[in-house]
């Protein structure tokens, strides 16, 4: 028998700039039937001290030590030594209201769900956006969750846009089940690993509750923009990933699977040019989709562009970062704007306002957002602005997408 109803774990590593706010918005939940497991995986900062010295004053507090194994190895060690029937996750950096986990932990006793999804906000310093599933909140069984959830959970036909958020922070999943799944995820998982765990669930899910209310608060943080990524590395921890979450697919009934599987090419290939921006621009993708590559004519993922004009990349998030990445070891001339410029350059970022465009005069203007609908805005507001529309450049979301170029890159996986 469980000895508490509910274990929150919070992995972190350096943490200690929020580590208490994070724990304080734990503490203060309204909902008291809880551990508290905080796993540190190799801090060398005084996260460790912080997380001690919360330990004293609180004995629901549990502390573990992963010593530089990874976020998935650590939520598999928080586990193993969870005692609460249903698990919740926080990350080091982020807060919660303090309502969250009585009115998850409510829905999930009322229905005896296996899962309860909630949304979230994306928290800049001085405003949040909310961040909701897509598919009508409610509660669903069985038949409900493969006919309602699992024809559009990972792509809901609208590119980077998923039914069910894959976020393991926003929810609270039942042990035994998520267990099942947490210890099957591979350790070399660096990007998707919410993803690895919430689809599978999803497929294997009874009971589900989705809400349309948000108590989660996603702090918005940036590295360097010059930050150098190992993206042969990445592909291959991608393809890792890809190989997981098929593995899930083949075990659905063969009435779901081509819906599945087309769904989860859409979700690999927004990660793939997020991450991995480069591989799109391989000679044997371009020739698959007619392009003649040269030295001057790169990204073909916003079709061709000459890498010698001067670009303007509109959006500072982690698709525009990865843009930047890539195009400033090839480009002489290049900018980035963003409507919330002052947020991104109180993080050091080298980024300006969206009315500096016109003084800038790009030849190329690349729209660095994700959401498909967001950027046919950008675009109309660009036109408003009297740029020519063949200088707007949306991403190609026919040519990452397609299945004769994901093949090529994901044949080996």
């Amino acid at each position: 028998m469980c000895k508490v109803s509910l274990s929150i774990i919070v992995p972190f590593k350096n943490a200690e700039k929020y580590l208490d706010a994070c724990i304080n918005s734990i503490l203060e939940q309204t909902y008291g039937d809880y551990e508290l497991i905080l796993i540190d995986d190799g801090s060398i900062d005084n996260s460790l001290k912080i997380c001690e010295r919360y330990s004293e004053i609180d004995q629901r507090i549990k502390i573990l030590n992963n010593r530089e194994k990874g976020l998935v190895n650590s939520r598999k060690t928080a586990l193993m030594h969870a005692e609460g029937e249903y698990i919740g996750f926080v990350d080091a950096d982020d807060w919660i209201d303090s309502d969250m986990y009585e009115v998850l932990m409510a829905n999930a006793i009322n229905m005896d769900a296996d899962m309860v999804c909630s949304g979230l906000y994306r928290q800049f310093s001085d405003h949040k956006e909310y961040v909701g599933n897509t598919i009508e909140a409610g509660a669903y069984l069985e038949n409900d969750i493969k006919n309602r959830i699992w024809t559009n959970m990972i792509y809901n036909g609208n590119y980077f846009q998923m039914g069910v958020r894959p976020n393991l922070v926003n929810k609270i999943i039942k042990r035994d089940m998520l267990e099942e799944i947490q210890m099957s995820v591979p350790t070399q998982i660096t990007n998707g690993e919410d993803a690895a765990v919430v689809f599978p669930l999803l497929m294997k899910c009874k009971k589900l509750v989705l809400l349309d209310k948000a108590f989660y608060h996603y702090r918005q943080h940036n590295e360097s923009m010059s930050k150098v990524i190992d993206d042969d590395e990445m592909l291959g921890r991608l393809k890792v990933l890809y190989k997981h979450l098929v593995s899930f697919v083949q075990d659905i009934d063969d009435n779901y699977k081509p819906c599945l599987q087309s769904q989860l090419d859409m979700y690999i290939s927004n990660l793939l040019v997020q991450k991995c921006l480069y591989i799109y621009d391989d000679d044997k993708c371009q020739e698959i989709y007619g392009y003649n590559p040269s030295e001057k004519i790169k990204l073909a993922s916003f079709g061709q562009i000459d890498m010698t004009k001067k670009i303007c990349i509109y959006g500072a998030g982690s698709f525009g970062k990865q843009i930047f990445s890539y195009l400033n070891q090839i480009s002489n001339e290049l900018m980035v704007v963003d409507k919330n410029s002052e947020f991104y350059r109180s993080q050091g970022l080298n980024v300006y306002d969206v009315d500096e465009i016109k003084e800038f005069r790009p030849d190329v203007i690349l729209v660095a957002l994700m959401d498909f609908g967001k950027a046919e805005e950008v675009r109309r507001n660009l036109l408003e602005l009297g740029f020519e529309n063949e200088v707007i450049r949306c991403l190609n979301i026919d040519y990452i997408s397609d299945p004769g170029v994901l093949n090529n890159i994901l044949s080996d996986y």
